[in-house]
């Protein structure tokens, strides 16, 4: 496994990674960051010990020990990631005290099983006859809704006859409710008293009209399924269906009972229904009806996607229609002739809506599923490399929608023809050549910039970056080197063009750093790295972080016109190019600086993963240095204003992929200070407070941070933690 090796968080185990190897592709096998074992509760499985593998984009779950592989959970399908701070029930001793459960919640489209409708919280004995199926037992108690009634003595008797051939049976009854109940469904559904349904009075226990007696719409479409478990019901409903066939004298529709008569306005007599979603109307205007004798003036409801009745007419048989009333109310005696009903009622025609359609579910709608992963050891980093996992799919994923981001970091085809010993190689050989005393600025620029080509294409170099602490070392010398002043005299007159280029290696040196902190936290060597001499390096590098760069002093052209012609040669005009393209630099470093701080931050959450000594280069201790240096106030109002204007309104409605991360990164940043240090949110709050009330706008946000950005709806809460802190008040803002 490439991310997996001896210098990791995690423990190998050689038998995980040969499955993995088997079962994943080489591309996918490469981005496994991390495994561990597991119980597993969910919708799918319910306290099953697994083992749970993270990549750089997915979930995996395996069996343990494992069988088959699965992709449970898509980083971008993943809303939250929480520590839920409690002992899981299941489990007892020691393993109970040191289990982590890790809740993922995630956005799933795939519908839960439907759960039974019906549930009988009495303590009675409910029995089953062998053979019958559950559906046929749900059906009869929940939609054969009929007044209870009075039984005879042979009934009772009959009842008994019943109990011996192995028939529905019921416990005697505590109440009349359940006398009710129980003289209802004590006997079996044969077809004389299917036969006598028809003959009840069901006005007065349902309030709208329905397709049948007996059953709603809904089950009745289910009952046209040819399911095993609806056969013997079916036979048991022939003779009723029969006896409403001949009724009907041939007649293609249902009988129904007729709606109350009511006045028709002018407003209705030109509105028909259509249906929503497979089972719902919305009336609209129809311009087939017939708006001058008040009528409807076709029978059918018309649709998108359904028959129409030419075509029915050429195939030669006419389809029977099912039929919805449109007035739902009282019904009315049951002898009104069927034609009545027909010219009263408009009919909707249900023939070939899908299954689907008449679920209850809705497959299109996103839910929030929960997946909980409980781990069994509190050493274990899988909460911290979740969470990091999916901050770095978020970040990543908006970069790739920059086609330019998108081109540099795609890999190399010739990646699957070098083995790690050549990869190691090549890489030793470069980092001899950089370390070189003898190197030029333009030498070691050149060197640099391929190091970070080449670890762009290939993460496998971010790995052999980290082994020593050697270019580390050597890259904050440089910059120690030419920040915050120039080894060169700002007095002379080619400064400015020198001093141009020290800021163009600086900031390819900082780049540098920023790609080498990007995704390496399973790496436990960068900690090493980072912690070094007591930390002296990574402190130098925050120093030079947050200074302010020394710049020549700006060339100001003469003021009179005479003097401007006198001083407009072609020797002068370069130094206000150069003061330009100086002022440009300082600006992108600035920029690139806020990024490698904001992953200094990343880290030092990321100390205390797994059982490394969170006690030095913590979050806490970091935050410290930024009090105590005295240029730290001059960089927070630089990065303050940054990224208010990256917000505020402007020519430009949209941010580009980078510089939404870059408003992330600056948000990520003023929050960290205002949690962890009083006096840095209090200059915040005592020196910004119009900005934010004024320049924090929520159709400008909304605008600026388009909802693709998998970014946005981070940096959206990120920028109401920070405004709802500088305005002393809760700020929520409703982008839609």
């Amino acid at each position: 496994m490439a991310r997996i090796g001896p210098d990791t968080l995690v423990k190998r185990n050689s038998k995980f990674e040969s499955f993995l190897k088997r079962r994943l592709d080489l591309d996918k096998f490469d981005r496994i960051r991390a495994y561990d074992s597991c119980i597993i509760v969910s919708e799918k499985a319910d306290k099953e010990f697994k083992f749970v593998a993270i990549s750089d984009e997915v979930i995996y779950l395996t069996e343990n020990p494992p069988k088959t592989i699965s992709e449970e959970v898509h980083f971008k399908d993943v809303t939250d990631v929480t520590l839920v701070n409690t002992f899981p029930d299941f489990l007892g001793g020691e393993d109970r005290k040191n289990a982590q459960h890790i809740a993922v919640s995630y956005l799933t489209n795939i519908p839960l099983k439907n759960k039974k409708k019906w549930k009988d919280n009495s303590p009675r004995e409910q029995k089953l006859p062998i053979g019958t199926s559950a559906s046929y037992h749900e059906i009869s108690r929940n939609t054969l809704e009929v007044p209870a009634v009075k039984r005879t003595l042979s009934d009772t008797a009959a009842r008994r006859d019943t109990r011996k051939s192995g028939q529905l049976v019921l416990s005697s009854p505590r109440n009349k409710s359940d006398s009710a109940l129980v003289q209802h469904f004590s006997s079996s559904l044969d077809d004389s008293e299917l036969r006598s349904l028809t003959d009840l009075d069901l006005s007065d226990n349902e309030a709208e009209p329905r397709l049948s007696k007996s059953l709603s719409a809904v089950q009745l479409k289910r009952l046209g399924l040819s399911s095993q478990e609806s056969v013997d019901f079916k036979d048991q409903l022939r003779s009723h269906k029969k006896s409403q066939k001949e009724a009907a004298n041939t007649s293609p529709f249902r009988s129904l009972p007729v709606p109350p008569k009511r006045e028709i306005s002018k407003s209705d007599q030109n509105l028909s229904v259509i249906p929503l979603n497979g089972s719902r109307g919305r009336i609209i205007p129809d311009p087939k009806l017939n708006a001058s004798n008040g009528s409807v003036a076709s029978e059918g409801i018309h649709r998108e996607g359904s028959r129409t009745s030419s075509n029915s007419s050429d195939s030669g048989v006419e389809k029977p229609r099912r039929s919805w009333s449109l007035w739902p109310g009282s019904r009315k005696n049951s002898s009104d002739t069927e034609s009545e009903q027909r010219s009263s009622i408009p009919s909707l025609d249900l023939s070939d809506l899908p299954d689907e359609a008449f679920d209850e579910t809705n497959s299109d709608d996103q839910r929030v599923a929960v997946l909980n992963i409980y781990i069994l050891t509190l050493s274990s980093p899988i909460l911290g490399i979740i969470s990091s996992a999916w901050h770095n799919y978020l970040i990543r994923a908006t970069l790739l929608l920059d086609e330019e981001f998108a081109q540099q970091t795609t890999p190399s085809p010739r990646k699957t023809n070098l083995d790690t010993e050549k990869l190691g190689a090549l890489f030793n050989q470069l980092k001899r050549e950089i370390l070189s005393s003898a190197n030029t600025m333009e030498v070691t620029f050149q060197l640099v910039n391929e190091m970070k080509t080449a670890a762009e294409k290939n993460s496998m170099l971010k790995k052999m970056f980290w082994k020593s602490a050697d270019l580390f070392s050597f890259i904050v010398d440089q910059l120690q080197r030419y920040l915050p002043k120039s080894p060169n005299q700002m007095d002379a007159d080619q400064a400015r063009a020198q001093r141009a280029d020290e800021f163009e290696l600086a900031i390819l040196l900082v780049e540098t750093l920023g790609l080498m902190f990007r995704e390496t936290e399973i790496f436990p060597s960068r900690i090493r790295c980072l912690k070094a001499g007591k930390g002296k390096t990574a402190l130098d590098l925050v120093i030079v972080l947050t200074c302010f760069p020394e710049v020549p002093q700006k060339y100001v052209p003469p003021t009179s016109k005479a003097a401007a012609l006198l001083q407009s040669t072609q020797s002068d005009q370069w130094k206000c190019l150069a003061d330009a393209e100086i002022s440009k630099l300082v600006t992108e470093f600035s920029i690139v600086a806020t990024s490698v701080l904001f992953e200094l931050i990343i880290i030092a959450h990321q100390s205390n993963w797994g059982e490394s000594d969170g006690s030095f280069f913590n979050i806490g201790w970091l935050v410290k240095v930024l009090e105590e240096l005295r240029t730290t106030e001059k960089f927070v109002e630089g990065a303050t204003g940054r990224a208010l204007r990256l917000i505020s309104r402007s020519k430009r409605l949209e941010l580009s992929p980078q510089e939404a991360i870059q408003a992330f990164q600056h948000f990520y940043i003023l929050k960290t200070v205002i949690t962890y240090s009083p006096p840095i949110a209090a200059f915040i709050k005592n020196n910004y407070t119009e900005e934010f009330k004024y320049f924090v706008q929520a159709p400008v946000i909304a605008e600026k941070l388009p909802e693709r950005y998998p970014i946005t709806t981070w940096t959206v809460k990120l920028i109401e933690d920070v405004t709802s802190h500088v305005l002393e008040k809760k700020t929520q803002l409703r982008l839609k």
